[in-house]
């Protein structure tokens, strides 16, 4: 047999290797990182919604008439599809009657990202109250729409409001925002290369092997 016949084998072989690197190389370009979480409004008032990115949300409690807002021993609770990192501002905490200050309490995993001069927070019991002179309210005051912002200290599924006091005025939270905590997949698009390049290298190695071979043993019968 002559040598002509051993190098087509062995570029037969050679190809298929290449090939085999290539289809790798391609299979594993699917497996790149998906989009970054998109960050979302969600309407506190609503009872029911979808993001556009798909995480959908239910709401009860609140006062009739007018769902996202709370007073005294009133409850509102967002429950959403999946654990999600939120943002919002509570509104329109600003009332004291002499007796009692109004004030709210919000779920657990919430922390203060700004205080408004006019409120109070304790971050023990989660309240949020109003520190404004005695008598004022939204009607009669400069300050009456006060805003503090909040987040969310870990994902969670559950965000609500309580009114704990402030003789029935009502308090609200407003421009919610709510991130997917997904977290996207680990790009493989280099690790893929790395290990297609060395299947690759492995098998031409081998073939270069076998060739090498089958040419000694030509030689030594030619001999």
């Amino acid at each position: 047999m002559s040598n002509t016949s051993h190098q087509i084998k062995a570029g037969r072989s050679r190809l298929a290797a290449v090939g085999l690197g290539a289809s790798l190389l391609l299979g594993a370009g699917a497996m790149t990182a998906s989009a970054a979480p998109v960050t979302e409004p969600v309407n506190w008032a609503s009872n029911s919604g979808t993001t556009a990115s798909g995480v959908s949300w239910t709401g009860r409690g609140g006062v009739a008439g007018t769902n996202g807002n709370v007073r005294d021993d009133v409850t509102r609770t967002l429950t959403f599809s999946e654990p999600v990192t939120a943002t919002f501002d509570v509104h329109n905490l600003n009332g004291w009657d002499g007796a009692s200050r109004e004030c709210v309490q919000l779920s657990s995993d919430v922390v203060l990202v700004r205080l408004d001069p006019d409120n109070t927070w304790n971050p023990n019991t989660r309240q949020l109250c109003f520190r404004g002179p005695q008598g004022s309210s939204a009607d009669g005051n400069t300050n009456g729409n006060t805003i503090s912002s909040f987040r969310t200290s870990q994902p969670v599924t559950q965000l609500a409001l309580t009114g704990t006091s402030g003789g029935n005025r009502q308090s609200t939270i407003r421009d919610l925002y709510v991130t997917s905590d997904e977290a996207p997949p680990v790009p493989m698009v280099a690790p893929a290369f790395g290990l297609a390049g060395l299947l690759a290298t492995g098998a031409l190695a081998g073939v270069r092997r076998v060739r090498s071979a089958k040419r000694e043993n030509v030689t030594t019968t030619q001999a």
